[in-house]
């Protein structure tokens, strides 16, 4: 697609972000290779350079490494010396003690593996009677040498930091630089794959190069021939094809099986002590090279020769060996990479990193200096950047920066932060759909203005508590820190190793062998964020967070899964303490209630009972289920009204009654109703089902079209073909003139009344209710209403009310034969029982009941102002306390619940001054 070189050359004009990398990459190089290059002419005239004098390493991995003088030379340069100072694993030693390898142990290692893998490549294509150039043997190892000196101090710690903060400059430059390789390359680098081509393209480094070229083995570093060498290094560290004849090379530094992954798999689980399957060389003595039978479309130099293009492969006896490779990667992945406790440590060091690039200038914001840093410049005890000679910095906040040298500072002394909350999608209740999108917009989509709200809520509600658990101590809030940690991202991580499969035409090894599903179902696994804070603050930071989930985001933690019973029972303890003095009177459904416990079975009766209703969220995927803990919840709520009426157990006693009374319609109970009704119908009119045409009663958001969902089932059950159609779709010519109107249930049978009103075309402010439903229909549709028998289908029905719907819907000229249903309603719930109290006259229950109720009511009928709405009269406000009507009833639908159902099981409120969340949220309907 295009030529690397000219990519890495790009002017200022073009794109000016990858220009400044390079300039700022370039001086790095200079100051530091000045001198010793200076050192390494002396060297050649005072010694013969020559790649036949060579040098012996011994490597606890791959074991004797041989390097002549040239790469000896190169190695010994402090651009490559400061990788000694750069672990390979980052943080990760604070964890598995001995992971203290090197950047420059690995990058040895690199070096053999990638020489063996061109040896293979290079004797399979002799086989063809394509002979390698010595040249390309050198260029590789050149490469190895050279693709992890980008890397910045702390390794990937760092670099996620720069790659990741929107806020830093460095990041800015690298999206920028990252975006132009993707426009014109395909490719999207790394940070540390982009530094490590800008070095080896500086002057400097090409100087360096071109001073040890007769130590290098057929290289021809000098006469103007540095760029072809160049740029096919870069190709190499990049993975990207140099040209046509390196294709099968061009993937062993980097690609889906390449040298860097065979020597850290193998080195990271040696020195932690991670078991490892590997078996490295199998894996490239089974390296094999096939023709390619696809267009090669990216390469960065074309070539004049038609000549076929080989890639690299693997022989169909390894496939198990490469899925044992990328298992044992994600096994490391998990046990060592994203330990919980290294990332912990990782999120840690990022903060204080966070903290040194906002409060300096010239340190963190330039690549000349930022590259001169390593490891042990930061994590030490006593942080003096000026004794390294970074004199051109400028300090822009002296608390903050002093804030970052105390996190490193911390680190060095292993005082590290602790998981103190875990956070995912399964272990929180959602009470409140909106505040769904809190979860995703912190956790899925990494919100930094809303994850900073978050924290600095958590932080404010921590000094209360610590005031109230410990009011005699003053505690230096500077010095507590509260962290956020996010689930590591395995989908940012290649997991895959689609590489050809030798012999077998057009054919990848995830053809053959799918280990890559399953490494993807693993990683889909739940993710847990956690939020870590030092050790002493675990229990209040928890408190907190449990604090602000519910009275901010209406959100409750459902377990303390990081602790065990003795925790657990000091923040009861801790609990308690805030409980008693104010600190959960808007978190009533947070405190802890012995007397609900008693009631364990019976709310896990319930939540199966209740099974089939599903709290809705139209806003996540994250759903809400209404299990033992959600009741529980439910009912503590009441315990805000316990000073206005006492007797809280005797409430308990009768709300669990109340649950326990509750009606959860049930599917088949739907379609027994339907079908009973329709059959009903048939008998009455002697006629078939092909007679009677079947309506909605009202529109497809409605209730009734819920029920219409049914119709195919009776269908099968009536031997019949309905379809059911709204009422604007009858045909006035239509022969059949019998109608069933469809609905769930009517109480007061306003709505009902409303809808056939509304279809009449009486206007919106003449109707028994405002709502719409559906347009007024044509006079002859309504006529043919008129001359038809019409029947009403229902589950339930309000027989005291039944004369009165009839009376009205005549007034329209419809007159409905039969109103059919299977059930009638109930006497209201708390007129039916026998209720009493040994302190007050009449029922707690319903004073509670009411009093949330009345709470509910006054929130929905209030607007922003503190008027009360216009469609809210007196009349209707009183009578709402305990449903709609005051019906008091207790029928829930499987998809929804009717209004008529008591208010508080069913209306939410999130007013500063009364928060509520329902035991079945309804769905408002949107007109």
């Amino acid at each position: 697609m295009g030529n690397v070189l000219d990519v890495i050359r790009v002017n200022q004009t073009i794109c000016p972000d990858l220009a400044s990398l390079r300039k700022e990459v370039e001086d790095y190089s200079e100051i530091v290779l000045k001198d010793y290059i200076e050192k390494c002419n002396s060297y050649q005239y005072v010694n013969s350079l020559s790649h036949l004098n060579t040098k012996i390493f011994f490597d606890s991995i791959w074991g004797t490494i041989e390097l002549n003088e040239g790469e000896i030379l190169l190695i010994d340069s402090p651009i490559i010396q400061r990788l000694r100072k750069i672990k390979q694993l980052g943080l990760v030693d604070l964890l598995f003690s001995s992971a203290n390898h090197s950047r420059f142990s690995h990058m040895l290692g690199v070096l053999f593996a990638s020489n063996l893998m061109a040896l293979q490549i290079s004797r399979e294509l002799e086989k063809s009677g394509v002979v390698t150039h010595k040249k390309v043997f050198q260029v590789i190892r050149l490469s190895a040498i050279f693709h992890d000196c980008g890397h910045f101090f702390c390794s990937h710690v760092t670099e996620r930091y720069f790659q990741n903060n929107s806020s830093s400059r460095l990041n800015k430059l690298y999206v920028g630089s990252t975006n132009y390789f993707f426009s014109n390359l395909n490719i999207k680098p790394t940070f540390s794959e982009i530094i490590s081509v800008l070095i080896v393209n500086s002057p400097s480094v090409r100087k360096l190069l071109s001073v040890l070229d007769k130590g290098f083995e057929d290289l021809d570093f000098v006469n103007n021939n540095q760029n072809p060498t160049i740029e096919n290094i870069a190709c190499l560290i990049l993975g990207y094809p140099y040209n046509i004849e390196s294709v099968p090379f061009s993937r062993i530094i980097n690609g889906e099986i390449d040298a860097d992954k065979l020597d850290y798999l193998k080195r990271d689980a040696y020195s932690t002590g991670i078991p490892s399957a590997v078996d490295t060389s199998r894996i490239i003595q089974k390296i094999r090279v096939s023709n390619s039978s696809k267009p090669l479309k990216m390469v960065s130099k074309r070539s004049t020769k038609s000549i076929p293009c080989r890639q690299l492969s693997i022989h169909p006896s390894a496939i198990n060996t490469i899925d044992q490779l990328m298992i044992s990667r994600l096994c490391m992945f998990e046990n060592v990479y994203f330990h919980p406790k290294t990332l912990g440590t990782e999120t840690y060091f990022r903060v204080g990193l966070s903290e040194l690039d906002s409060s300096t200038e010239g340190l963190l914001d330039s690549l000349t200096t930022t590259l001169q840093l390593n490891d042990s410049d930061l994590i030490n005890h006593s942080i003096n950047f000026s004794e390294l000679g970074l004199h051109k910095f400028n300090i822009v906040d002296q608390k903050q920066f002093d804030n970052s040298k105390r996190i490193f500072n911390n680190i060095y002394k292993r005082y590290l932060l602790k998981r103190s909350v875990a956070i995912s999608s399964k272990n929180l209740t959602f009470y409140n759909p909106e505040h769904q999108r809190f979860f995703e917009d912190i956790f899925e989509n990494e919100n930094l203005e809303k994850k900073t709200e978050f924290i600095n809520r958590i932080k404010e509600k921590h000094k209360g508590i610590l005031k109230i658990l410990f009011p005699e101590t003053v505690f230096d809030e500077d010095n507590i820190d509260v962290v956020l940690m996010f689930s590591p991202q395995y989908s940012s991580i290649n997991l895959n190793s689609n590489v050809v499969i030798a012999g077998k035409t057009n054919t990848s090894r995830n053809d053959i062998f799918e280990s890559d599903n399953w490494l993807k179902s693993r990683t889909s696994r739940d993710k847990k964020n956690y939020i870590i804070t030092n050790n002493e603050f675990r229990y209040s930071i928890f408190l907190a967070t449990e604090l602000v989930l519910f009275e901010y985001y209406g959100i409750q933690l459902r377990d303390t899964d990081l602790y065990n019973e003795k925790d657990d029972e000091r923040i009861n303890e801790f609990r308690t303490i805030l409980v008693e003095n104010g600190a959960y009177q808007d978190a009533h459904p947070l405190i802890q209630l012995e007397s609900l416990s008693t009631y364990t079975a019976i709310f896990e009766d319930l939540s199966n009972r209740w099974g089939r209703f599903e709290i809705p969220n139209p806003h996540s995927r994250i759903g809400t289920k209404i299990d033992s803990q959600y009741i529980s919840s439910y009912l503590k709520q009441f315990y805000k009204f316990e000073k206005e009426f006492g007797d809280f157990q005797i409430f308990l006693n009768e709300a669990v009654t109340l649950l326990q009374s509750i009606h959860v319609v049930t599917i088949n109970e739907m379609i027994n109703s339907l079908k009973d009704n329709l059959s009903e119908v048939m008998r009455i009119e002697g006629c078939k089902p092909d007679d009677i045409r079947i309506f909605l009663l009202g529109n497809f958001q409605d209730s009734s079209s819920q029920v219409a969902y049914l119709i195919n089932q009776i269908n099968v059950l009536l031997d019949a073909s309905w379809v059911v159609k709204r009422l604007d779709e009858l045909d006035e010519n239509e022969s059949k003139h019998i109608i069933v109107f469809i609905d769930d249930a009517f109480y007061t049978g306003n709505q009902l009344i409303s809808i056939f009103q509304e279809l009449a075309g009486f206007p919106d402010n003449s109707r028994i209710l405002k709502e719409r439903h559906l347009p007024k229909l044509e006079p002859h549709v309504l006529s043919a209403i008129q001359k038809s028998n019409t029947y009403l289908s229902l589950l339930f029905k309000n027989t005291e009310k039944e004369q009165d719907i009839l009376r009205e819907l005549e007034k329209l000229g419809i007159f409905l034969k039969k109103i059919i249903a299977t059930n009638e309603f109930p006497a209201p719930y708390f007129k039916s029982k026998g209720f009493t109290s040994t302190k007050v006259e009449g029922s707690i229950i319903e004073k509670y009941f009411i009093r949330a109720g009345e709470e509910l009511i006054r929130s929905k009928s209030i607007n922003v102002n503190g008027e009360i709405k216009e469609n809210w009269p007196q009349s209707r406000i009183s009578n709402s306390y305990l449903g709609y009507e005051n019906a008091q009833q207790l029928v829930i639908l499987p998809w929804n619940t009717p209004t008529y159902t008591i208010t508080a099981l069913w209306m939410s409120s999130n007013k500063s001054d009364f928060v509520w969340f329902p035991l079945f949220p309804r769905i408002d309907k949107k007109q």
